[in-house]
């Protein structure tokens, strides 16, 4: 396969991961019973996409939408759960490979994605006891 149909074999992927993920705005369409049940300032912090301290794993799955991973902790003060939010980033880069019908080296275009945490947050009792967010 030649480099640009991998370019657009990715990009495909990237755009189809990109439209099966929910807005912050169907995610409360979708809750409208319990979001209607939060107050004011947490209603509005949640449509900004935000979290905090004492907010419900429902809460942060309506503002943050689903975790790529949950952890499961035991700690001297018990059961953690930990939701790992990750971005993921494509590269392409140039590398040599052997190439049999030119029993030479060639350049091929290999497409790489890394993962990256971006956000982890710790539930005790399913209420947010940690926010760690991390920097570029």
């Amino acid at each position: 396969m030649n480099s640009i149909s991998l370019r657009i074999l990715s990009l495909l992927g990237c755009l189809l991961l990109l439209a099966s993920c929910a807005t912050v705005d169907k995610r409360i369409q979708a809750n409208a019973r319990i979001f209607a049940t939060y107050s004011p300032a947490e209603q509005e912090n949640i449509r900004a996409g935000n979290i905090a301290l004492g907010y419900t794993m429902k809460m942060v799955e309506i503002a943050k939408g689903p975790p790529n991973y949950i952890h499961l902790k035991q700690d001297s003060n018990g059961a953690i759960t930990i939701w790992r939010y990750m971005r993921f980033n494509q590269y392409t880069r140039s590398m040599p490979a052997y190439d049999v019908g030119t029993r030479g080296t060639a350049w091929v275009n290999v497409t790489e994605t890394e993962e990256v945490e971006i956000l982890r947050v710790e539930f005790a009792d399913e209420k947010v006891i940690s926010i760690e967010e991390m920097q570029p």
